[in-house]
């Protein structure tokens, strides 16, 4: 029985054995299959089987509610998946993608702006991976207006760009669906975005003859367009007959300043009739506020073909002139006939020159034929001048204060001379003739008088250089003595090691000279000392001499010419005594105290 008994639990122990060898086979093969999948997530297996049947079954929208959507394989979520689906099949092989976008959409908490790894959101990948598999190009067979409408009411970003800088729009146009246009306008899509050419979405509608989309954005504010920022060459689009004139009609609505209208003219030339009240209003505008002839010809610079609107204003200014000029010529001629070459000439003179330059020197203008007589006045008032200017000042009260080398003005005087008697004419036959005759002996006494103002000049100019040179001789000399009492001073913090019997310091200095020239005679200026030589000698007989470098205020023995570097100063006299000590009696550098 016994017997029985333990052949019996024998045999149960074997088949224990047996079957557990059998589980850990099984478990172990198990695990071996799941290592295998590399990581698929349920909901990734799902909705891969599903995309490949085209076929969206009730459970995978239930993995999609309930099981990890996160979970990435080979660098893809699962979302991605349906984006790739999407995005290289016609939207008619696409019901079950879009089925399980709306799934994945309806998911509590899922946000369709995240990003997995260096994947782009997912609607902007959706966008750019389409347009990469079409070779750069939209097609209306591809994502439907509905994926596009779930993703947006998801809150995906509308302003989404592919690669190029293209944006939804872009990909609206393309296609030439008008709903996602007016859908994607009414999200407020950026417009202004410029793509990698730097051509925005406003430009495209133009472009296109886009008329519909162009005005719903310009007249509920949300693109502002006028005659400077309408970047397409009204050329381009001149094909779009009605594009063209509303965009003509709303620029030239919008044109209010000068440089818009001309603007206006240029860029829409055969419609210059929507702004030619405005061109003319201005151009009246602006030739009323003209005050002289110069500003009036300005304006008829600025408006060239409306010179009906400024002819009869410039011909009044002209009027105006002339009587002044007449006025002018009748004071010039009194004066002359009085020999009164002191005649102040002040708004004559000014009303002279300023006919001869408006009516002849820049616009050959002279209706009246007034310009000689003008010019004739014109001489007249140069002789005056160089009779009289400067003669009060210069030559009967001179202020000699200062050191010019010539006296003020007198050089221009002699060419202000010279060309007055050029121009005499003892014949003129417009009232200066007599005044003519008698001007050579004034000329030849003003002359006389800048010989005399020479001659005072040369003498005041070298007093002044003497009291100079003494002056900054003294200052010199006081700057020195100061210099080598300071030095005395300094030399007793020498090293230690070393007495001085004497310290003489002696100024040898390197000067630059100034030189001011008066006719012959040339004055020079001595100063400024670029070195100072300090003679020592020690107690035990032992001599040196120290070089001062005040640019740098430095130090440099002697000695340390032949061994030393011309950076290698020393920074104070006695750290530059010791050294010239050292290297006299030992040879050797003192390396204690180099800057």
């Amino acid at each position: 029985m016994m017997r029985v008994c333990l052949r019996t639990v024998l045999h149960l122990v074997c088949v224990a054995v047996l079957l557990c060898g059998v589980a850990t086979g099984v478990a172990a093969q198990s695990f071996a299959s799941l290592r295998r999948s590399t990581g698929k997530s349920s909901v990734y297996s799902a909705v891969e089987q599903s995309l490949a049947n085209n076929r969206a079954a009730s459970g995978v929208c239930q993995a999609i509610q309930t099981g990890d959507i996160e979970a990435p394989f080979e660098g893809k979520t699962p979302i991605y998946l349906v984006m790739d689906r999407i995005a290289t099949h016609p939207k008619t092989e696409c019901q079950a993608a879009e089925e399980m976008l709306s799934c994945f959409l309806a998911r509590k908490g899922f946000d369709i702006n995240q990003r997995y790894n260096t994947l782009l959101p997912p609607m902007a990948y959706l966008i750019r991976t389409n347009k990469a598999y079409l070779g750069g190009h939209f097609s209306t067979d591809y994502i439907s207006d509905n994926v596009l409408r779930m993703l947006i009411e998801a809150g995906a970003r509308v302003n989404t760009y592919d690669e190029e800088g293209s944006s939804l729009m872009t990909l609206a146009q393309e296609t030439n669906n008008s709903y996602l246009q007016n859908y994607f306008v009414s999200q407020g899509i950026n417009l202004r975005h410029k793509d990698k050419e730097g051509v925005d979405d406003v430009y495209k509608l133009i472009a296109d003859g886009n008329l519909p989309i162009l005005k719903r954005v310009l007249e509920d504010g949300t693109v502002k367009i006028d005659i400077h920022t309408l970047k397409n060459d009204p050329k381009e689009f001149a094909q779009y007959s009605e594009m063209y004139d509303y965009l003509a009609h709303h620029c030239a609505n919008r044109a209010s300043t000068y440089d818009d209208i001309v603007t206006f003219r240029d860029r829409f030339s055969d419609r210059r009739a929507l702004v030619q009240q405005k061109y003319e209003t201005l151009a009246r505008s602006e030739t009323a506020a003209a005050s002289d002839f110069k500003a009036i010809q300005r304006v008829r610079g600025r408006y060239p073909d409306l010179t009906e609107i400024t002819e009869s204003k410039r011909l009044k200014i002209y009027r105006e002139h002339v009587k002044r000029l007449e006025s002018a010529n009748k004071n010039a001629q009194a004066a002359a006939a009085a020999m009164n070459y002191y005649y102040s000439f002040g708004d004559d003179q000014e009303c002279v020159d300023d006919f001869v330059k408006f009516y002849e020197g820049e616009t050959q203008y002279d209706p009246d034929s007034r310009m000689t007589i003008a010019k004739e006045t014109q001489k007249f008032h140069y002789v005056c001048h160089a009779l009289t200017d400067g003669f009060e000042r210069y030559y009967k009260k001179p202020n000699y204060s200062g050191m010019e080398p010539w006296w003020y003005g007198g050089d221009a005087d002699v060419q202000k001379l010279n060309k007055a008697e050029s121009i005499l004419d003892p014949n003129n036959k417009y009232g200066f003739g007599d005044f003519y005759k008698q001007v050579p002996p004034l000329l030849e006494r003003r002359r006389a008088e800048q010989r005399e103002h020479e001659a005072r000049q040369r003498s005041y100019f070298a007093e002044a250089m003497a009291e100079y040179e003494a002056w900054t001789r003294s200052v010199r000399e006081k700057a020195m003595a100061d210099m080598r009492e300071q030095e005395r001073e300094r030399a007793v913090a020498a090293d230690p090691n070393v007495s001085l019997s004497s310290i003489g310091i002696t100024y040898e200095t390197s000067k630059w000279t100034t030189y001011y020239e008066l006719g012959d005679i040339v004055f020079q200026v001595k100063d400024y000392e670029k070195k100072h030589y300090m003679d020592v000698k020690y107690s035990d007989g032992t001599k040196g001499y120290i070089i001062k470098e005040p640019d740098v205020n430095a130090y440099l023995p002697s000695g340390g010419v032949n061994i030393l570097s011309s950076n290698d100063r020393y920074s104070t006299l006695s750290d530059a005594i010791a050294a010239e000590y050292f290297f006299k009696k030992y040879k050797s550098r003192r390396t204690k105290g180099l800057r």
